[in-house]
C-alpha cells in the first residue's frame, strides 16, 4: 500500500499544468516571473502563463471567478473590501519588515477573511514598492503638515490629510515633479525605487519623514472552486511560492529604501523620524487604526 501511495504521488507530480496569471500592468511582472520561477524550482511540469494586460485593475476579480485566468494579481486600491484597508495606512512602519508582519498579523488575516467573501482564495498579499513623504520645507513633526500643499492620488489620503491641517492636492504622479518646481506643492510622496529615472526629486525636494509613507500593496488570488480541484502538492507548492514571493519582495521595497536613502543623504537631504508622540495624531486620525511598527 504504501508504494502505491508513492507512485501515485509521483504521477501527480508529474502531471504537466499550465497555470494562467495576470496582473493589471507590466509593473507587475517581475513579482510575477518571481513567484512562477519558485513554483517551477517546485512542481517541475507547473508553468506558469502570464496574460497581464488582459483586463483592467478592476476586472481581474471577475476575470478569476469566470475562469479566464486562474490567478490575479489585484491592486488593493482595485479591490471594494481592500480600498480602505489599514494595511495601506500612511506612515505606518519603518521599513517592509514592519508591513510584512503587519501582513501576517490577525490584521492581514482579517483583510484576506474580508476578501475570501468575494469567491476567492488569497495566496498572499505583496507589497511591492513604497513611497517616502517628500518636501521643499523642513517637516520636523505631524505639526510642520499644517496649511502644507500635499500631492495625493489615491482615496484614502485627503480626509486624513485634512485632519492633519494640511491641503490635500490631487494631481497625477506625472504631474508632481513640475508642481513641486512651480511652487503649486510642497509635499509629495516619492517613490523609493527607480520608477521614474527621469525626474530627480532631489531637486525640488530635501526633507523626508524616515517612514514608509504610501505602500503599493497586491492580492494575489485563485478562485475558489479552481483551488479545490488541485491536489495538495499543488496547493502547498502556489501557497509556498506566494509566501516566499512575498517575502522577498519585501526585502527587495527595503533595498531599494536603503539605497534611495544613502544617495540622498550624499546630497545633503534631511531625513526626520517621527517618534510615537508625532504618530498618534494620525492613529486617532486613520479610519481604521494600526499600530505603528
Amino acid at each position: 500500500a504504501l508504494v502505491t501511495i508513492i507512485i501515485y504521488l509521483n504521477a501527480s507530480v508529474a502531471e504537466a499544468q499550465s497555470y494562467k496569471i495576470a496582473g493589471p500592468d507590466p509593473s507587475i511582472n517581475k513579482a510575477i516571473s518571481l513567484f512562477s520561477n519558485l513554483v517551477s524550482k517546485d512542481i517541475k511540469k507547473v508553468k506558469i502563463k502570464n496574460l497581464t494586460g488582459i483586463g483592467k485593475a478592476n476586472e481581474l476579480i471577475h476575470l478569476v471567478n469566470s475562469e479566464k485566468i486562474d490567478i490575479a494579481v489585484v491592486p488593493f486600491n482595485a479591490v471594494r473590501s481592500l480600498s480602505n484597508s489599514p494595511l495601506l495606512d500612511p506612515f505606518l512602519s519603518s521599513d517592509a519588515a514592519g508591513i510584512r508582519r503587519a501582513i501576517d498579523s490577525e490584521v492581514g488575516a482579517f483583510e484576506k477573511y474580508l476578501l475570501e467573501r468575494d469567491n476567492v482564495r488569497v495566496l498572499d498579499f505583496w507589497h511591492v514598492s513604497s513611497s517616502i513623504l517628500a518636501s521643499k520645507k523642513s517637516i520636523k513633526s505631524v505639526q510642520d503638515l499644517k496649511e502644507m500643499k500635499v500631492a495625493t492620488y489615491t482615496a484614502q489620503y485627503p480626509n486624513l490629510l485634512s485632519k492633519l491641517g494640511a491641503n490635500p492636492v490631487w494631481v497625477g504622479f506625472s504631474d508632481v515633479y513640475m508642481n513641486l518646481q512651480q511652487g503649486n506643492l510642497d509635499t509629495a510622496p516619492v517613490p523609493y525605487n527607480d520608477i521614474s529615472p527621469k525626474w530627480d526629486f532631489n531637486e525640488v525636494t530635501n526633507n523626508y519623514v524616515d517612514r514608509h509613507y504610501l505602500p503599493v500593496l497586491y492580492a494575489v488570488v485563485v478562485k475558489k472552486e479552481t483551488w479545490e480541484k488541485q491536489n495538495f502538492l499543488k496547493q502547498r507548492s502556489l501557497s509556498r511560492a506566494a509566501r516566499k514571493a512575498g517575502v522577498q519582495l519585501s526585502l527587495s521595497v527595503d533595498n531599494a529604501a536603503k539605497t534611495f536613502k544613502a544617495k540622498q543623504i550624499a546630497r545633503g537631504a534631511v531625513f526626520v523620524s517621527w517618534g510615537d508622540d508625532a504618530l498618534h495624531p494620525i492613529s486617532t486620525a486613520t479610519p481604521n487604526p494600526t499600530p505603528r511598527l
